[in-house]
């Protein structure tokens, strides 16, 4: 008895491993080395393509709730990530050839794992077999499943390229991580003012394209999560600061001020020796990479190791023809798993993997086979993918937008509620108390403590206590104006702090208009909401904290849509008005 597994991609790995674990002899077939598609670059197994992320860490966040379930559930894949990573602030990046490495290692040595170095162009009749040949399928098995279900579905997915980290000048960049992140120094970060910015994006929109097989390559159909920097930045020029050269969470150390637009660039490998542009996919051809990018002040010298590609990538129309199992529906000895199946990204193609593979143990050996819940990140991208609500399916990551909601909030830790707040919002103090515990925790800014005091008494005078005696102040809106540096943020922190209320701090230079890359108006109060745990009476008494409010300014001398200077300004007074 065996189960057969086609391709030795990240789900074919999974599965092969899951189902030898339980004692199940598995015939692996993978066309490398014999046979390669243009995006493998190596003989190994599970190789990565695109980058060498696997996304948040957070288990707070769906892709690090995906992450620690494979986990617990004792992946043989997430062990390779684990024992390989590289810094990347909060997200899992790995080593891609030490991944790799382990990860063909760990199939060869498996005695109950038999493979075979050939192209599968027919899938066997009467075994059970898995095939997780990948979006990049070769033609005679993508034609074979194609005269199988009628049809099959495809968009374009692009890399990034990979420079050495010697030929980036220093000089010109810093190391620090978003936010502080991670151990703070994880990434370099290439920054840019408003005029290298502008002549940087100019060369981008303008720069020559590799052609594409039966596809406009000014508009090729992409996949959102990974779209060519070239495609994303033809939709205007503020779209790149407000995604992969989002210059918020960092200051330049040089300067003391954060830069116009950053370009992050994230170790390759564990010696430090090669780095990859964050966010930087593209299919410029690859004379015009080397002449654009280096127009970035860091890379001006760059040496690349790697330019970015642009591949097709087909997947099913699975609802129509996949259970939640990821079994044929009306062939249940046959299973597909991974990216083909419609699940996108890294993690998600080795988690199906890993589905397929504790299913098909426990249905061979007589067990009743488990089943994953709506409930569980492996669970939500089972029943997506199988779902036949979908009339115009396309391929997803593992979001939380896939899980069903909760039915009851969550409510804080015991002690938590217990905590008693330095100042009481329903018995607020006079100003002159509100100041004096102020300077408990902040050295200087008198003047700025004074102000702030006498606000939040008004404020909550009236918000909390319903009383408007003696308060001839409505509303209470504070502009804080001053150099980095000078402790804006830390007061109003320190101010929630002792008030017990949520605060939703936010970035003016990334707000826009709704329907745009960035956060609309309606976002900002959304993380007020989320600070308070959802609880709308505790956000009617928070604080929101609007940096870089001066960036909100009407855009001279532009002909494309001003999306994130003056059509924000309405939506920002109504935010200020209450």
């Amino acid at each position: 008895m065996h189960i057969n597994v086609i391709g030795a991609g990240l789900a074919g790995c999974e599965a092969a491993m899951q189902i030898a674990s339980h004692g199940i002899k598995v015939h692996l077939y993978e066309m490398k080395p014999n046979k390669k598609t243009p995006a493998h670059h190596t003989e190994k197994y599970a190789e990565l393509f695109c980058s060498n992320s696997l996304k948040a860490m957070r288990v707070e966040s769906a892709a690090g709730l995906l992450k620690e379930e494979m986990r617990r559930l004792d992946s043989f894949l997430m062990k390779c990530a684990d024992a390989c990573k590289v810094p990347a602030g909060g997200a899992l990046a790995v080593d891609r050839d030490i991944f790799s490495s382990l990860a063909t290692e760990g199939i060869k040595s498996c005695e109950l794992i038999e493979v075979y170095e050939e192209e599968v162009c027919e899938i066997p009749k009467d075994e059970i077999t898995v095939v997780a040949s990948g979006p990049l399928t070769s033609e005679p098995l993508a034609e074979y499943i194609r005269g199988m279900f009628g049809s099959s579905l495809s968009f374009f997915d692009a890399a990034a390229p990979i420079v050495t980290a010697e030929s980036i000048d220093m000089e010109y960049a810093f190391c620090a991580s978003r936010y502080d992140k991670g151990d703070g120094d994880d990434y370099i970060n290439c920054p840019m003012n408003k005029e290298e910015y502008e002549t940087f994006y100019n060369a981008l929109i303008s720069a020559e394209r590799a052609p594409l097989h039966d596809c406009d390559v000014s508009n090729p159909k992409v996949y959102e999560g990974c779209m060519p920097v070239e495609v994303m930045a033809q939709r205007g020029e503020g779209t790149l600061r407000f995604g992969p050269m989002k210059p918020v969470g960092l200051v330049n150390p040089k300067t003391g001020h954060r830069p116009w637009a950053v370009l992050q660039l994230r170790k390759e490998n564990k010696a430090g020796n090669m780095y990859n542009l964050v966010g930087f996919q593209t299919n410029l051809k690859f004379p015009e990479q080397k002449r654009v990018f280096s127009l970035i002040p860091a890379l001006h010298n760059a040496d690349f190791v790697r330019y970015g590609v642009m591949h097709r990538n087909t997947f099913l129309d699975s609802p129509r023809i996949l259970n939640s199992d990821f079994s044929v529906k009306d062939n249940h000895s046959l299973f597909f798993a991974g990216q083909i199946t419609g699940v996108e990204g890294y993690i998600e193609s080795a988690a199906s993997g890993l589905a397929v593979g504790i299913y098909l143990a426990d249905f061979v050996q007589g067990r009743q086979p488990a089943v994953f819940p709506k409930i569980t990140a492996i669970g939500a991208l089972s029943y997506y993918i199988s779902d036949e609500v979908h009339t115009n399916f396309q391929p997803m990551n593992i979001n939380f937008g896939l899980l069903p909601p909760l039915t009851e909030r969550i409510k804080k830790k015991k002690e938590k509620e217990e905590r008693k707040p330095v100042l009481d919002i329903k018995d607020i103090p006079a100003p002159h108390k509100i100041k004096a515990k102020l300077d408990d925790f902040v050295v200087g800014q008198e003047h700025a403590k004074k102000v702030m005091s006498v606000a939040v008494y008004n404020h909550y005078k009236r918000v909390a206590t319903d009383t408007m005696d003696d308060i001839e102040i409505e509303k209470s809106n504070m502009l804080m104006i001053g150099p980095t540096g000078c402790g804006k943020t830390y007061l109003v922190k320190t101010l929630a702090k002792l008030l017990d209320v949520p605060l939703a701090i936010t970035d003016a230079t990334s707000l826009t208009e709704a329907g745009y890359i960035g956060d609309d108006i309606e976002s900002v109060v959304s993380k007020l909401l989320a600070a308070a745990d959802n609880d709308v009476e505790k956000a009617e008494q928070g604080i929101i904290f609007i940096d870089e409010i001066d960036k909100i300014a009407k855009k001279k001398n532009t002909s494309q849509r001003d999306v994130s200077g003056e059509s924000v300004q309405q939506g920002m007074l109504k935010l200020l008005e209450g």
